[in-house]
């Protein structure tokens, strides 16, 4: 009865389990003679590499010893003909050279892979680090090795240990060109040909070489199916060497050091000379494999794969990388320079650090701060006179005290950058017409609520701004002493225009918090301001349009200057860091070089790389010294761009309202001049400030009232708003008492 219910297509499945059945004995019998299987590989192996075959002849070999050596003779044979080829011919080489491992015999194990990176010293350490992160956070199973000079300093190869990689020592190559000029152009150029000691990683049939400065985000394991010397294409069409595939080998290896010294190289470089060496070999790798900051700006296909998450590497290529970005100003920065893909970046560096700090190999103090020196000890007169700069090792930076302080804010970035932000948040800022206004209390707990409401008025009625969003959310009356919970619904009731949210502050209360980006941003550009200042609307559209032609400058009305002093140290040598603050717009030069962010244009990605991406050091000075905030920002925009900020010079003053002891910002001279200088030190030892005396009117000069600013009483208030209005030609200005009374006796209360 049973066989009557059993149907064809079980009937086909049970056959088709004999028949492998049958197969497998027969393919592990002892007759299943080389002869036999040479006749099946034969066609593999003439459209595959020597080592993908490997792979079928160890996993079918036959038991009988006599097979066996004939297998591994065959194998050999078959890895002297398929040697990658030398741009010379030479069909010489000699094998003296070690490998950098003991031999294993390959044939009879499974094939050994790994990733490959290296270093020279510990300048690039840390980004070696955030490289074994990702990697290892991607699931590899394979193994990640580290070459490194004898320069690299035994904490660096016990960090890159601990995350899970392994460090071999190796002899640097000499370099075959000027090794003066290559450190001068970029890091450790003059070392870089020592990569080619991959090729004696011989217990390897193939590796998977990644630059220092690349990062795995996706799993990519499949990449050593690809033959040797696979690698994306670069500009001009070489390849390009920041990931590429190899097959260690004795003979090639021998083979590149006898030629490399005499050979071409486009960029005096190891790319060049491998792109040379392997010209008739190189197979093009899909360009999602090596994705470079630069190809994201002119590439629809590059930004694709970051859209869609089809990345594997990302490449920081150029000298603007993630950890230099804010104060290098390299003058090809903008095409290397994406705030979200740099963030994504230091994103892995929190988590990589993270886990440092849980082997009790990291901390987040003054001891971890990799900038320059600021002092030149020693130094000739002719460096002196000059101002040379001459950088030293980070061991003997003095670095600021207030470091040593418990840091209570620990812990905000990753909160807001992290959690509170959507991974996606900073790709595109898609209106280029509008602005945001973000408006800062100076106090939350001593708030006008009727000065609030004339404020939000005066920005909505503009047209170019598209919507505003309040730093605070939770405030309290200074009238009334009531406490005012700023929720979507008491918003609505003012009857705006434009759209208004209010965002918490959070637990972490900071001066840093008025650059919080904002989920919801959506503008190129973000007007700065705070609950006491007044500007016309014809007056900051005016600046607006400054912006649109200065967008990498800050543009604002009120500006701070500094300048430099150079006395002598004591030793023989000069400060560097020693810089005076000066109050406004220095009276000699009639320069400056910083402009208040009271009331200041920038641009919005500016919010999201202060807060996410620089060095959270910045953030742990600004906790104790709050009233410099406006220094930091203004170093930051100078530090990556190296453009100078643009004063804008109103036609009717600028209202400040109770100041200057009403302010964020500190008027103590000797504390701003401290943070001038302390400050500095993260922008590794340099000042990143710019200087200009460039003034841009909206009037002619004779037109205008001479100050650009105004400290008034708030007695003054209403009818300075009055005024205001009538400027604009608003029609909301008869309305003001009439709303105030009627939403005094409607606030929604805690």
């Amino acid at each position: 009865m049973m066989n009557a219910y059993i149907t064809k297509k079980s009937w086909r499945l049970l056959c088709g389990v004999l028949l492998m059945i049958i197969l497998v004995y027969l393919l592990h019998s002892s007759t299943f003679t080389f002869e036999k299987f040479n006749s099946v590989t034969s066609q593999f192996t003439s459209t595959t590499d020597a080592s993908v075959a490997n792979d079928l002849l160890t996993s079918q070999r036959s038991n009988s010893p006599s097979s066996q050596q004939a297998l591994e003779e065959q194998l050999r044979n078959q890895q002297q003909q398929q040697q990658a080829p030398s741009p010379q011919d030479s069909t010489e080489t000699s094998n003296t050279n070690p490998s950098l491992v003991d031999n294993v015999d390959l044939l009879k194990g499974e094939k050994k892979y790994a990733y490959v990176t290296f270093l020279c010293d510990d300048v690039m350490g840390e980004a070696t680090e955030v490289l074994v992160y990702s990697l290892n956070k991607t699931n590899t199973k394979h193994d990640i090795l580290v070459l490194v000079l004898d320069e690299v300093t035994q904490r660096l190869r016990d960090r890159l240990e601990f995350l899970g990689a392994k460090t071999i020592s190796i002899e640097q190559v000499k370099y075959p060109w000027d090794s003066d000029k290559a450190r001068q152009k970029g890091f450790n150029k003059a070392c870089r040909y020592s990569k080619l000691n991959l090729w004696r990683l011989t217990e390897y049939n193939k590796v998977v070489y990644l630059d220092a400065d690349t990062m795995v985000a996706n799993n990519m394991d499949e990449l050593f199916e690809y033959p040797q010397f696979s690698a994306t294409v670069d500009i001009g069409g070489v390849l390009n060497t920041g990931v590429f595939v190899a097959e260690p080998n004795m003979d090639t290896y021998t083979d590149l050091m006898n030629t490399y010294e005499n050979a071409p190289s486009y960029n005096k470089g190891d790319q060049g000379f491998l792109n040379y060496y392997f010209n008739q070999s190189a197979k093009p790798l899909p360009g999602n494999y090596n994705v470079m900051i630069k190809f994201t700006k002119m590439s629809t296909l590059a930004s694709k794969f970051i859209g869609e998450n089809t990345v594997k590497v990302l490449h920081y290529t150029s000298e603007t990388k993630p950890w230099n970005f804010h104060f290098l100003h390299q003058r090809e920065w903008r095409e290397n320079y994406d705030s979200y893909l740099f963030g994504y970046w230091t994103r892995n560096l929190r988590e990589m650090r993270s886990k440092l700090t849980e082997g009790g190999l990291y901390s987040d103090d003054a001891t971890e701060l990799t900038i320059g020196t600021s002092v030149i000890p020693n130094s000739p007169p002719s460096a002196q006179n000059s101002g040379e700069e001459k950088p030293l090792s980070f061991a003997q930076v003095p670095t600021p005290l207030d470091l040593t302080l418990p840091w209570h804010n620990k812990g905000r970035v990753e909160e807001i950058c992290d959690r509170r932000l959507k991974r996606s948040y900073g790709r595109r800022y898609r209106n280029t017409h509008q602005f945001t206004v973000i408006l800062n209390f100076i106090n939350e707990q001593s708030v006008n609520i009727d000065h609030l409401h004339d404020l939000l008025r005066i920005y909505a009625a503009s047209k170019r701004v598209e919507r505003i969003f309040i730093n605070g959310k939770n405030i309290k009356d200074q009238q009334t002493g009531k406490s005012i919970k700023l929720t979507t619904s008491y918003l609505k009731k003012l009857g705006l225009r434009k759209p208004i949210a209010a965002i918490a502050q959070g637990q972490y209360v900071t001066a840093n918090n008025r650059y919080n980006p904002i989920q919801g941003l959506s503008t190129s550009a973000v007007f700065m301001t705070e609950d006491n200042v007044i500007v016309s609307p014809k007056d900051f559209e005016f600046a607006y349009s400054i912006w649109e032609k200065n967008q990498d400058s800050i543009v604002g009305f009120r500006a701070n200057s500094h300048q430099r002093v150079n006395p002598s140290d004591g030793k023989g040598g000069i400060l560097r860091n020693n810089y005076e603050y000066i109050d406004n717009i220095a009276p000699k030069t009639n320069e400056y070089s910083m402009i208040q962010p009271n009331a200041a244009f920038m641009k919005t990605e500016y919010l999201y790389a202060y807060t996410c991406n620089i060095p959270e050091q910045i953030h742990h000075y600004i906790d104790q010294h709050p009233g410099c905030h406006d220094m930091a920002m203004n170093m930051f925009a100078s530090g990556l761009t190296g453009t100078p900020p643009v004063l804008v010079k109103p036609s009717t003053p600028v209202l400040e309202f109770g100041a200057p002891s009403v302010t964020t910002i500190s008027t103590d001279k000797q504390e701003r001049t401290k943070c001038l200088n302390d400050l500095s030190l993260f922008f590794d030892g340099t000042m990143p400030l710019q200087s200009t005396n460039e003034i841009v009117y909206k009037v002619s000069p004779s037109l205008t009232s001479s100050s650009i600013n105004e400290n008034v009483g708030w007695e003054n208030w209403t009818s300075s708003v009055k005024s205001v209005t009538r400027q604009n030609g608003s029609s909301n200005s008869g309305n003001f008492k009439k709303r105030r009374k009627h939403q005094q006796n409607n606030p929604l209360q805690d």
